[in-house]
Order: structure tokens, then C-alpha cells, then sequence
């Protein structure tokens, strides 16, 4: 098959083929209605899952290790696919900390978010016995 590079689309500012983006869709469709991952795991916001899954489906298709005709099945090994799952949950869990006050960030010099407690992070901790931060 050919692609057609002047169908393209954005997700969060990064371009990404029609087909990536069909592979994820169909990906987060199983993970939200046969598996509610979602709703379990209590995410709202799935457009950082559409984009961790767009990025490893075209790093995929870089190294030539998936085509544009491929189906779900073993396009992802379970490891791969834990790394994602984990990396979705883990950014949940970050922005709600940040919602609440207790977490925030900036971007070093290399452009890399660096995480922090605020001080209603730490009051929160300390009043709650967590010390693993200090």
C-alpha cells in the first residue's frame, strides 16, 4: 500500500498517518468498551493514550515492524503493551496531583518536565505520614 502524505493528522500537536491513528482508535475502542480500563482506572481525558499509542504504532512502523494492513492482534508485545498501559495510568495519576495543588512541574533546559511536591504536597504528606519524598 502507498501512502498518501498529504493525509495526515494531528493529535496533541504531533502529525501521525490515518492509519496510525485507525490503529489507535480501534486500540483505545477495546481498552475503553471490552476491558474498561478507562472507567476503572477512572481517566476521563484520553487524548494522552491516543498519543503514547500513535507514537509507539509509528516508531513501529519506522523500524518496519508493523505495516499499513496490519490488524490488533500482536502488534504489541505484552510488554510493550504493560509499558503503555502503565505510562497512561502514571499520567493520570500525575495530572490529578497536580489538579489538587499537591504536585507541579517545570520544563529544564533540555525540555524535560521535572515534578515537584508543592507546599500542599508536602503539608499533605507529612500530615499523612508519607515521607518517601524527603
Amino acid at each position: 500500500m502507498v501512502l498518501n502524505l498529504t493525509k495526515i493528522k494531528k493529535i496533541m500537536g504531533k502529525t501521525y498517518q490515518p492509519f496510525i491513528i485507525k490503529l489507535s482508535k480501534r486500540i483505545i475502542e477495546v481498552l475503553d468498551n471490552d476491558v474498561n480500563f478507562f472507567k476503572e482506572e477512572e481517566i476521563t481525558d484520553i487524548t494522552f493514550a491516543e498519543k503514547i499509542i500513535c507514537e509507539m504504532l509509528t516508531e513501529k512502523f519506522i523500524k518496519n515492524e508493523l505495516s499499513t494492513d496490519d490488524d490488533l492482534i500482536g502488534i504489541f508485545t505484552k510488554t510493550e503493551f504493560g509499558n503503555i498501559l502503565t505510562q497512561i495510568k502514571t499520567k493520570s495519576i500525575v495530572d490529578s496531583l497536580i489538579k489538587l495543588g499537591y504536585l507541579n512541574y517545570f520544563e529544564d533546559e533540555n525540555g524535560e518536565e521535572k515534578f515537584f511536591l508543592t507546599t500542599e504536597g508536602k503539608e499533605f504528606a507529612k500530615k499523612n505520614n508519607i515521607t518517601a519524598y524527603e
